[in-house]
Parts: structure tokens; C-alpha cells; sequence
């Protein structure tokens, strides 16, 4: 019995080495004011705020550029994509408790139950965009910006 308990329950506590993934950098930083995480639904949702709208779309872009790897099969690294079904409700213009002007919002996505699993000891989570979500970014081919030995 106790190793199918153990084999069944989640390593919640990385929940924050998540955190310390998704949440974009400066200008786009997102604060959390709530997180909830259903183990049985597969999914957490992430009441926070954040500068902008455009913030928001960042968050979410990064959330779903986040890939986890762990050691598979005969030692090779799985990768797989971290969350899915992400969903933002109740966007609105509000006001922080630092009385300065705030984005409010509510995500919700579907993790994958891989990353929480007790049977995968060596976990992690990265972005698989280099930390860059945008549409510019992800969206504009890099060999438009080649320097071909022309005019500068």
C-alpha cells in the first residue's frame, strides 16, 4: 500500500520552480495574488495582475512555450509541452493596493500531470522560446535580420 501511495501522490512544491519559469521578465512581470492547483482536474488557475494588457498575452505566450524534460527510456531527456487549454478570464482595468493602475486577470490552463509526478525525480521546466513570447519574435523569420554584407 505504501508504494502505490507513493507512487501516486504529486510533488506540489514545484509549483514555485514553475513560477520562477513562467512569470515573464520586466517589462511584462505578472504578480500572483492567488494560485490554485486541482490535482484531480489537472489544472491550476492564476488570479494576478500585471502593467498592461499586452502583459497578460505575454504571460499567457510564455505559459504556453513552457516544455518539461525529464529522463525517459534508456536515458534520454523527454520533452514535452507543459501546459495546454489555457484559458484568461475577467480582464479588467483596476487599481492596485499600491493605488498605481493594474491589469486584473484569471488564467486558467491544464498541466501536464508529468511535471508533478513523484516517479519523476529529476524534473524541470524551460521555455522552448528562449524566454521571448511574443508575436514579433515568434513570428518574423530570423533571416530577415542577416547582415548579407550590404548597407547598415
Amino acid at each position: 500500500t505504501i508504494n502505490t501511495l507513493n507512487e501516486s501522490k504529486h510533488f506540489d512544491a514545484r509549483v514555485y520552480d514553475m513560477l520562477e519559469a513562467i512569470i515573464p521578465p520586466a517589462p511584462n512581470e505578472v504578480q500572483v495574488v492567488t494560485l490554485t492547483q486541482d490535482n484531480t482536474a489537472g489544472t491550476i488557475t492564476i488570479d494576478g495582475q500585471t502593467g498592461s494588457y499586452d502583459s497578460v498575452e505575454a504571460f499567457k505566450k510564455t505559459i504556453d512555450g513552457a516544455v518539461i524534460a525529464f529522463p525517459g527510456e534508456e536515458g534520454k531527456e523527454t520533452v514535452e509541452k507543459f501546459a495546454s487549454n489555457i484559458s484568461v478570464a475577467s480582464v479588467g482595468f483596476g487599481e492596485g493596493v499600491d493605488g498605481r493602475d493594474v491589469v486584473n486577470f484569471a488564467m486558467t490552463f491544464t498541466f501536464a500531470p508529468e511535471f508533478f509526478s513523484a516517479q519523476n525525480q529529476n524534473m524541470t521546466i524551460r521555455l522552448s522560446n528562449i524566454g521571448n513570447a511574443t508575436d514579433s519574435y515568434l513570428g518574423v523569420p530570423r533571416s530577415i535580420f542577416v547582415n548579407t554584407g550590404g548597407a547598415q
